[in-house]
Formats: C-alpha cells, structure tokens, sequence
C-alpha cells in the first residue's frame, strides 16, 4: 500500500504510475476480522516483496507466541519471489499462494 509524502522525506521515492513521491509498505491483516497485525514501512523503490522473505517469518512467530491461533499465511503474486517462497518453506509457514506463473514451479 503506498503511503504518499510530501517534499523529499528520506527513503521516498516518486512513483510515476501514481504521479507522486511515495513510501511503500507490507501491511498484516487478519482474515477473519481485518484487524492490522503487523506493518512495515518500506522505501518508496522497493518491489512488492521487499524484506517479505524476513519480515513475514518474524512476523508469524511473534503471533505464533502471543496467541494460541494456528497462523497461516495468504499472499499474492507479488510476493512469490523466490527469497520469499524459499522463507515460508524453509520456517514451516503454511501459506496460500496466488501465483501467475513461477519459474520454480
């Protein structure tokens, strides 16, 4: 989700699809309800899955050891990255996938 600035904020970057200087961000959602449960806040040039493969292990296991819920993981194309598919394995996190096509596949 890009988060417009204004001026030349460091770390924000123009973003010519949205005609303006930007921060982008992963944002964390319950299904079930919305509620935000994690964010993180990304420089304006970052791709989609952008510290994804760091962010999201660290993420479920801080949710794994305040809640007794079975955490799982919903992303979409944009994150199919190898870096992240390879940390969701790598950490056990069952995760659904939206994919387009994928190399690794």
């Amino acid at each position: 989700m890009p988060i417009e600035v204004f001026g030349h904020e460091g770390g924000s970057a123009f973003h010519s699809h949205l005609g303006t200087r930007i921060y982008s961000s992963l944002i964390a959602s319950l299904a079930e309800s919305s509620d935000m449960v994690g964010g993180l806040l990304c420089e304006g040039n970052a791709g989609p899955a952008e510290n994804a493969d760091t962010w999201i292990p660290h993420l479920v296991r801080r949710l794994n050891e305040s809640t007794e819920a079975e955490v799982r993981v919903r992303i979409d194309a944009g994150f199919t990255d190898n870096d992240t598919l390879k940390a969701l394995e790598e950490h056990g996190i069952e995760s659904l996938v939206g994919l387009r096509s994928h190399s690794g596949l």
